[in-house]
């Protein structure tokens, strides 16, 4: 009965030990995806307010619009950077923790969550990727990179479009197209960021709720533990207290019918009890 008790006991610190355990991994890498969903909204806000730069530049020729645009590109820049860096085998964490949220200091979002979670769920071999959502995140990350493939052909009309201003030669035509161009390619790059949004918040879902999951069943595989084992105390309770009354009636019978004189006594020496023989014997 110790042997199964002590068993139970340590596996039951055991799965209160790993629920703890996962429970923390899990909430740092939901953290690092929400991490990437504030990253992209903030990605999508740039992008969408430098092609308003772009167009005005194209509108008034003022290189001010166009130091606008290169200022928002800077953010963009840097988040593609930082991809690219995780993308690698041995990515140098510090160019990745310098690039990614580059500029919003203010931010509260963990560098290291993101890069944690992106490596688990795309770059590194991990066991259970499904069960973490890589998935869904994956398929977030290919949205992302159809968007960043949509920029450089945003920037490509940039530069062809401050070319033109530059050299003087930017006429009524060329400025409809390339503002067409701009707005197309604007159009174009909003549903791949909502997409990317989307399938980052299933792969959190899916991550809380296989968490979830996994907490249930080890809290029922405990429960019937707990339960088995307070069955099998109270059994082994009952054949103990059978066996002591066994062992004392036949005590009795022992200590009554002796033909030896039997005297139960107390260290002190103050007699307890004594049997027939021995009341025959000193009677």
């Amino acid at each position: 009965m110790n042997r199964n008790l002590i068993m139970l006991s340590i596996f039951f610190v055991i799965s209160i030990i790993s629920i703890l355990l996962l429970g923390i991994k899990i909430k740092h890498y939901t953290a690092g995806i929400r991490g990437f969903v504030a990253e992209q909204g903030i990605w999508a806000k740039h992008q969408k307010e430098a092609a308003i730069a772009l167009t005005q530049y194209a509108h008034s020729d003022d290189e001010l619009y166009y130091t606008n645009y290169q200022d928002h590109l800077g953010f963009i820049e840097s988040s593609i950077a930082a991809q690219k860096e995780l993308d690698r085998p041995k990515p140098d964490l510090t160019k990745v923790y310098k690039n990614l949220m580059a500029n919003e200091s203010g931010s509260k979002i963990n560098e290291q969550n993101m890069a944690d979670v992106y490596g688990c769920l795309i770059t590194r071999n991990v066991p259970f990727k499904a069960v973490l959502g890589s998935h869904p995140f994956n398929k977030a990350f290919q949205e992302r990179k159809q968007a960043e493939d949509l920029f450089e052909q945003l920037q490509s009309v940039a530069t062809q479009l401050h070319g033109f201003i530059s050299r003087g030669q930017l006429n009524e035509a060329r400025e409809d197209s390339l503002v067409s161009q701009i707005y197309q390619l604007d159009q174009q790059i909003t549903p791949h960021e909502k997409k990317f949004m989307f399938q980052m918040d299933r792969a959190a879902n899916l991550l809380e709720g296989n968490f979830f999951n996994i907490l249930s069943i080890i809290g029922i595989l405990v429960a019937l533990l707990v339960i088995a084992a307070i069955v099998k105390l109270f059994f082994d309770m009952k054949r103990w207290k059978r066996s002591v009354v066994s062992s004392l009636d036949q005590f009795r019978l022992l200590f009554e019918n002796s033909t030896e004189a039997i005297l139960l006594t107390t260290p002190e020496g103050e007699i307890k009890a004594v049997n027939f023989s021995a009341c025959q014997l000193f009677s």
